[in-house]
């Protein structure tokens, strides 16, 4: 008996959080630059726990219309 597989890419999306150190004169300077990207993502954030959430509208509209979004190999 043969075994067959399917490789799935499943869209998901999570959420992480961290500090970014800006330089400003106000809190509002501050957030106005971190808001702007003018300033890069900080390179250790943390997880925010069970914040994982699969796309289920991507998956949906991959199993109506197949290869759409080339999810399965």
């Amino acid at each position: 008996m043969s075994i067959y597989t399917k490789t799935y890419r499943v869209p998901c999306s999570w959420q992480v959080y961290a500090q970014v150190e800006v330089e400003a004169e106000s809190w509002e300077e501050a957030i106005a630059k971190v808001e702007s990207n003018s300033v890069p993502l900080p390179t250790d954030p943390n997880y925010v726990d069970a914040s994982l959430e699969v796309d289920m509208e991507i998956i949906e509209e991959e199993m109506e219309n197949p290869n759409t979004f080339d999810l399965v190999d």
